[in-house]
This record gives structure tokens, sequence and C-alpha cells, in this order.
């Protein structure tokens, strides 16, 4: 209950911070005080620091997502950041779920054509311990070949079962219809043959181009100081590992 209650009061916050960038070009007066922090690889971070509320959530955007999906493995990026959050070389997926429970926290990673985001929230005074164990995720993610058949699995089946749900069968085929011919006539969550084909080596060879740097910016809400929230994601950010990285986008 807890946990729920923080999520949606981090949702409204987020939501209203977004809705001020969208109109700030009609009421710049609305738009809070905030800074542009740069990573020294480059990186930006948004930092709106805020008193109201005892909390601070973070969202990491990389710019690209499903249409990095090679060609006849579509869904690759869509499994890969389904099981990054699953586990870590010291943590298994139960353990990271219990330490999340127990910080009132957790971790989202989602995928569509365009953009791979990360999330994290929580208390201030938790900062320290949430985004220690979210940047430990995304630095040393496990890849069980267990977990990954089991979310393989579970995945086409929920696919295989789209027909009995007139809306989630609308939103699976919309792509297919509205961008038949092009890269985008797939869906974000796969085609059942693409899925098939995809392996767990596959997945440890994607996964390095999904979370990268130099395709990334950041806001961070919240805090009472930046040394909180806004200088360990700042550092956090500059150990996050990427081989492939140029000079940021």
């Amino acid at each position: 209950m807890r946990i729920n209650k923080i999520s949606k009061c981090l949702r409204f916050l987020f939501l209203f911070v977004a809705l001020l960038f969208c109109f700030s070009g009609h009421a710049k007066t609305l738009v809070p005080t905030y800074k542009i922090v740069k990573t020294k690889h480059g990186v930006p971070v948004y930092f709106f620091p805020t008193t109201k509320v005892p909390l601070f959530q973070v969202e990491l955007a990389f710019r690209g997502g499903s249409d990095f999906d090679p060609d006849q493995y579509s869904g690759l990026s869509y499994l890969a950041s389904s099981l990054v959050k699953r586990g870590t070389d010291t943590l298994d997926e139960n353990a990271i779920s219990i330490k999340f429970d127990d910080l009132a926290s957790g971790v989202n990673i989602s995928v569509n054509e365009d953009w791979t985001t990360v999330s994290t929230y929580g208390l201030n005074d938790k900062a320290k311990d949430i985004l220690d164990l979210t940047f430990q995720i995304l630095s040393h993610p496990s890849l069980s070949e267990k977990t990954f058949r089991r979310l393989k699995q579970n995945h086409i089946e929920h696919i295989q079962k789209l027909p009995e749900s007139a809306g989630y069968l609308a939103s699976y085929v919309f792509d297919l219809l509205l961008f038949n011919g092009t890269q985008k006539a797939r869906p974000s969550t796969g085609l059942i043959g693409d899925l098939n084909r995809i392996q767990l080596a596959d997945i440890k060879k994607f996964y390095p181009n999904l979370l990268r740097r130099d395709r990334l910016a950041v806001l961070v809400i919240g805090g009472i100081n930046e040394s909180e929230v806004l200088q360990r994601v700042v550092n956090k950010l500059e150990e996050l590992p990427c081989r492939k990285c140029k000079k940021p986008e």
C-alpha cells in the first residue's frame, strides 16, 4: 500500500513537470527552476529540486528502442529490457524484489519504437540504496538462462492469447496495419516467429547497444539537496559501462 501511494505521488509529480515542459513556450513563468548538469562523458542531466514532498524520481531516456531490433529478430529489445531487471551478478530475482519492497521503491524498464526508458523512485532518505541498486542492475545484469526461457515462454503465450482480448489485439496489430511495408510494420513486443528465434546469446550481444549513454538524457526530480540524488546519479552514470559509446548525440 505504501509503495502504491508513493508511486502515484511521483507519477503525478513527473506528469506535472512534463506538462510544464510542453507548455513552457506559452507560459514560461510556470516552469519550475531547474539546472542542467553534464557528466564528464557529456550526458545531460536535468535537475528539478523540490521541497514540497520528501520524494525523488529519476528517469533515464535512451534514444533507440525496438527500431534497433535486427531483421527477423523483432522483440529482441523487449525481451532484453524485461530480463535486465531480473537479477545481477550478486543478487537473484527474488533478492532484488525483496530489497526494493523493503525500500518502498521499484525500477521499471520499458521499450517502444524510439526509446528505452528506465525509471526509479522513492523517499529521499532511501535515495542512496535505491540508486545503488538500480545502477547495479543496469551495469551488472545476470542475464540468467533459466529466467530468459521463462520470460520468453510467458511472453509468447501472452501473444498467443491476444485474440481473446479485443483491446490488446488491436494494440498489437495497429503498427502492422498502419505501417505495412515499412520497418515499423512489426510490434515492439515482437512477432512469434522472431521471438522463437531469439536465444540468450542474442540478448547478451544486443544489450550493450540498448542502454548507451551517448544516446541518453536524464531527468531528476526531488531530493532535499543536490548531493542526495543529483550527484549520486551523475556519479553512477559515469560508471555505466558503454563499450560502443561515442560522443553524445
